[in-house]
C-alpha cells in the first residue's frame, strides 16, 4: 500500500525526508496527483521504514564512481542520474501548470481547473478551459531557457513555434503564451510577436506581461 500525505515538501518534513529528495522519490515509485486544488504525494512505505533507508536516497549521498570503476557501474550511476533529471523536468512542467492556473483563476471565473488531468507529455493545448461566462481560454506553457544570451537555439525555436501554431489555429476569446524565464520572455517579446498576434505573453515567475499585436516591443 502507498501512504498518502500532503503537499510534497510537507510530506517530506512529516516523515523526516529532506525536501531535496523529491527527484529521487520520483525515481522510487513516488507519484504526484492534484485533488480539489491541492497537491498530494504518495510515498512508498519502504522510503520511510528507517533512517538508513531515508539516507540512501539523499541526492549526492553516493560519490561518483572512480576512474577504475567498471563500465557497468558507471552506466548504472549515469542512468540513475538521467532518470532523476527527467523526473525533475516533469515536475517543473507540472508546477508551471499550477502557476498558470493561479494566474488565470485570479483573472477569470473558472469553475473547475485540475492541472493534473493532462499528462505533461500529451498532445494538444497545455490549457483549454472555459469561464463561467462561456469564454474559451487557451494557453501554452514553455519552461525553455534561451540557449544563447539573447536568442534561442535552433531546436528550441522549432519547439516554440509548434506552441505558437497551436495557439494560432484555435479560436478562443483569450489566448496566453506562458513562460517561466525572464530572458525567454524578453526574446519572444522582441523577436516572435509576428507569430503571436492576439496572444498575451506572460512570464509566470516575474509577472511581466506583453500583448502581442504583431509588433515587437
Amino acid at each position: 500500500m502507498h501512504r498518502l500525505l500532503a503537499f510534497p515538501v510537507l510530506a517530506c518534513q512529516e516523515v523526516g525526508i529532506d525536501p531535496t529528495l523529491l527527484p529521487a522519490l520520483h525515481a522510487t515509485n513516488a507519484s504526484f496527483t492534484e485533488s480539489r486544488g491541492y497537491q498530494k504525494v504518495r510515498i512508498h512505505p519502504q522510503l520511510v521504514a528507517s533512517g538508513e533507508q531515508r539516507g540512501a536516497y539523499r541526492i549526492g549521498a553516493h560519490q561518483p564512481p572512480s576512474m577504475e570503476t567498471p563500465p557497468q557501474v558507471w552506466f548504472k550511476y549515469l542512468a540513475d542520474m538521467k532518470a532523476i533529471q527527467g523526473n525533475v523536468n516533469n515536475d517543473i512542467s507540472f508546477v508551471s501548470c499550477l502557476l498558470a492556473k493561479d494566474y488565470l483563476r485570479q483573472r477569470f471565473e473558472i469553475p473547475w481547473f485540475d492541472a493534473a488531468l493532462k499528462s505533461q507529455s500529451a498532445n494538444g493545448l497545455d490549457i483549454d478551459e472555459r469561464s463561467i461566462a462561456g469564454e474559451r481560454i487557451i494557453g501554452e506553457i514553455k519552461t525553455t531557457t534561451p540557449h544563447y544570451a539573447v536568442k534561442f537555439g535552433a531546436n528550441q525555436i522549432v519547439s516554440l513555434k509548434k506552441g505558437f501554431q497551436k495557439l494560432k489555429k484555435h479560436q478562443a476569446e483569450h489566448k496566453f503564451m506562458f513562460v517561466t524565464d525572464d530572458r525567454a520572455f524578453s526574446v519572444i517579446a522582441h523577436s516572435f510577436c509576428s507569430d503571436l498576434g492576439g496572444v498575451k505573453l506572460v512570464c509566470l515567475t516575474s509577472g511581466d506581461e506583453h500583448y502581442c499585436d504583431s509588433h515587437p516591443v
